[in-house]
C-alpha cells in the first residue's frame, strides 16, 4: 500500500514538472530555457563570470606566490647573472614596488 502511494506521488511530482517544462510564454520550450526557469534567471553576462574569477585567482597565486619565494630564488639569480646579493635583490623589491604602484594606477583607470 504504501509502495503504491509513493508511486502515485512521484507520478504526481514528474507531471508537474512536465508542466513548469511546457507552459513558457514565448511558445519556446526547449532544454535551456526550461533550466534557466527551473533553476532561475540567465546570469547577465552568460556565465563568464567564473572564468574571471577562476582566471584572477591563478594571476594572483601566481603573483603571490613569487613574491613568497624570492629566497629559494634569489641564490640562482645571483650565480645566473653572477652578481652579488644586494645587486640581485633589486629584482623581488622592485616587483613588489611595481605591484602596489601600478595596481593604484589601475584603480584610477
Amino acid at each position: 500500500m504504501a509502495g503504491e502511494k509513493n508511486k502515485t506521488g512521484l507520478n504526481r511530482i514528474l507531471k508537474n514538472v512536465d508542466k513548469i517544462g511546457n507552459d513558457d510564454d514565448n511558445g519556446i520550450s526547449d532544454v535551456s530555457s526550461r533550466k534557466y526557469k527551473q533553476w532561475g534567471p540567465k546570469p547577465p553576462d552568460g556565465g563568464w563570470g567564473w572564468v574571471v574569477v577562476c582566471s584572477v585567482f591563478t594571476v594572483h597565486l601566481t603573483v603571490d606566490g613569487t613574491y613568497y619565494v624570492f629566497g629559494i630564488l634569489l641564490p640562482e639569480f645571483v650565480e645566473t647573472f653572477q652578481c652579488s646579493q644586494a645587486t640581485a635583490s633589486w629584482v623581488g623589491s622592485l616587483q613588489v614596488a611595481l605591484a602596489h604602484v601600478l595596481g593604484n594606477l589601475c584603480c584610477i583607470i
